[in-house]
């Protein structure tokens, strides 16, 4: 009679087993061949992700760098289009005046004149650090959605609390961002057992805060240019 064959696999993350059998009937039936092969495990080597997630966090903050240098440059471009200021005179303005506490900068445009270079600096700074869009919690597991709407919870609480004007007046006079300098220190850092998250609806509003009092200064600003500026270049968001 003829026999007939089959193959049994055991697939697993770093390695397939497999096992090759044949028969005629039931009481005959043997081993052909059997095995394993080996190859790298999609898992890296802490073997608390797979690769894949690794590579896919990569590229998103690849992406999310890149859609941030191209909301700067747009700014940029926008703030020339306007008359209100070069992009060569504001680069060079940027590489003199690098270590300006910018916060201070961002206070003072919600009640005096700014020039051209510091109000385009307070744009893009706040360009660069949107705040925390609560869509995002979404996206998450409920481990970390917990941990994000605490972190949320925390800022709203004491910025009440504080009775502060702006994400910048907070920043500056918070003790929970104070440091050893003039410098305050806003960043979540992994040996810190701080977690904050800045709200971007709180960060919308200073923005136009700060425009609205500048439209005083400059014509430029038309109810136009400052909607444009806000919604359609600084808090554009692709979902």
């Amino acid at each position: 009679m003829t026999r007939k064959y089959g193959i049994g696999l055991d697939i697993g993350i770093g390695s397939v087993g497999f096992a090759v059998i044949s028969r005629t009937n039931r009481e005959d039936a043997r081993i052909e061949d059997l095995g394993v092969r080996l190859f790298d495990s999609g898992e890296t080597n802490d073997h608390k992700a797979r690769k894949s997630q690794e590579r896919r966090a990569h590229r998103s903050v690849r992406r999310l760098i890149r859609r941030r240098v191209h909301r700067k440059d747009r700014v940029k471009k926008f703030l020339q289009k306007i008359n209100l200021i070069s992009c060569d005179n504001l680069k060079a303005w940027q590489e003199q005046n690098g270590n300006q506490n910018i916060f201070q900068v961002r206070l003072k445009g919600l009640d005096a004149k700014l020039t051209p270079e510091e109000f385009a600096d307070c744009i893009i700074h706040i360009c660069n650090h949107r705040g925390y869009r609560e869509f995002y919690e979404d996206e998450n597991t409920d481990k970390d959605a917990g941990v994000i709407k605490a972190a949320l919870a925390d800022f709203e609480e004491r910025f009440k609390a504080g009775n502060y004007r702006s994400v910048a007046d907070m920043v500056l006079n918070d003790e929970i961002f104070k440091t050893a300098t003039t410098f305050p220190d806003y960043h979540n850092h992994k040996e810190n057992e701080r977690y904050i998250l800045i709200k971007r609806s709180y960060q919308q509003k200073e923005l136009l805060d700060i425009l609205n009092k500048q439209k005083e200064f400059y014509p430029q600003l038309t109810e136009h240019n400052i909607d444009f500026l806000c919604n359609k270049i600084v808090f554009a968001q692709r979902d």
